[in-house]
């Protein structure tokens, strides 16, 4: 079976490859495009069998953390630990964070949420997974990390997700932009608690 898993990821691995080299012979070195698809074939080349079981594992973490250890703060909103493994996952892996958050928290709300699976939340993970995960792979600042933690988990829980769900469930506006921003606020700052917890682990 691991035989199996491993054939199959080094043919896609390879096909990768064969597509991102095709993509950069089109682009001109020059171009931010270019550079962006050579970034990434370079990072899929270095992503292992083990880097893959990593963000497997700190996925199934963000679960855990975000099904078991939920900290209610004000009604239905709580302090949700997940977004420490999310941030983690950013540190390490960069925009494969994205997996961790957006993969780990559509696990959960499927598995443990009277609601069932939040296509908000999946969206706004995502979002701050990518937008975390490029700019903590570019950067080292810890200043500069903390501003892309806040304006990309405002892009993703007060943007995407109010959106989303205000459409999807016919929410009040007014009602729902409230709520976001108190879990704006505490995502955040649990999300920096993740980012120097990564920083601990890295060293």
């Amino acid at each position: 079976m691991l035989r199996r898993v491993r054939w199959v990821y080094k043919l896609i691995d390879q096909e990768f490859v064969f597509v991102a080299n095709q993509v950069v012979k089109l682009s001109t070195k020059n171009t931010t495009f270019g550079l962006f698809v050579y970034e990434r074939r370079i990072m899929m080349n270095k992503l292992s069998t083990k880097n893959l079981c990593e963000i497997a594992l700190l996925t199934a973490l963000y679960c855990v953390l975000s099904a078991m250890m939920k900290i209610p703060f004000i009604g239905a909103i709580s302090l949700d630990l997940g977004y420490v493994a999310l941030a983690i996952g950013c540190v390490v892996f960069g925009m494969w964070g994205a997996f961790v958050g957006a993969v780990g928290c559509g696990i959960e709300s499927i598995l443990f949420s009277p609601y069932g699976f939040s296509i908000g939340w999946f969206v706004a993970n995502l979002i701050i997974g990518l937008g975390c995960g490029y700019v903590f792979t570019h950067t080292e600042s810890t200043w500069k990390r903390i501003v892309a933690i806040i304006i990309f988990v405002g892009i993703g829980m007060l943007g995407a997700k109010t959106l989303i769900e205000c459409t999807l469930y016919g929410i009040p506006f007014e009602v729902k932009i409230i709520k976001s921003l108190v879990a704006f606020g505490i995502d955040s700052i649990t999300m920096i608690l993740g980012l120097f917890i990564a920083k601990r682990i890295c060293k």
